[in-house]
């Protein structure tokens, strides 16, 4: 099984994101746009593995952070191949959230799982191998989103699959921070 563990986003945070995301569509010539049940910020990705319950094991074992704010703000992106980029919406800085990632990921390690090594760097993924209209430039990008704030309620460990030709992230275990 495909699994991660993640910040699902609640309500009002969701509906800001898909008015961003439907904003960038419009912009683009093409690309894969994130849905809205899609949405979420991953604090360590595991792959694939059976560990399921070493996995929610950890997730109990998690320290009581309680509600961690969040604030969204600035579009980026990541290249990819030729002109398609994938698009992301940032974090602002949060203490909290990265004491959160580094706990997890310190447990996850000494439990076997093999992370990713490079640096932490929260973000929304807003659309995938995105490829931007002809005279679109970054301060136009800029504009399209205001910043979106929230509380992180819970952590949830995700499945990830292929459902006709689309991801589907289904949360498999929710623990309260």
């Amino acid at each position: 099984m495909r699994l991660f563990i993640a910040v699902n986003l609640s309500g009002e945070a969701g509906e800001q994101f898909c008015r961003t995301i439907g904003h960038l569509r419009k912009l683009a010539v093409r690309g894969s746009f994130t849905r809205r049940e899609n949405l979420h910020l991953t604090l360590a990705f595991l792959g694939e593995t059976a560990e399921v319950d070493t996995a929610k094991a950890i997730l109990d074992a998690v320290g009581r952070f309680g509600p961690i704010p969040l604030v969204f703000c600035g579009i980026g992106s990541f290249s990819g191949r030729g002109s398609e980029k994938l698009y992301w919406a940032g974090v602002e800085k949060s203490s909290p959230l990265y004491d959160l990632q580094a706990e997890l990921c310190k447990n996850l390690r000494e439990a076997g799982f093999a992370l990713e090594s490079r640096p932490f760097c929260p973000h929304i993924t807003l659309g995938r191998e995105v490829i931007l209209a002809p005279g679109v430039d970054a301060k136009r990008l800029e504009r399209l989103m205001e910043p979106v704030a929230m509380q992180a309620e819970r952590v949830s460990l995700m499945r990830s699959d292929r459902v006709g030709g689309e991801i589907a992230y289904t949360p498999v275990y929710e623990r309260l921070l």
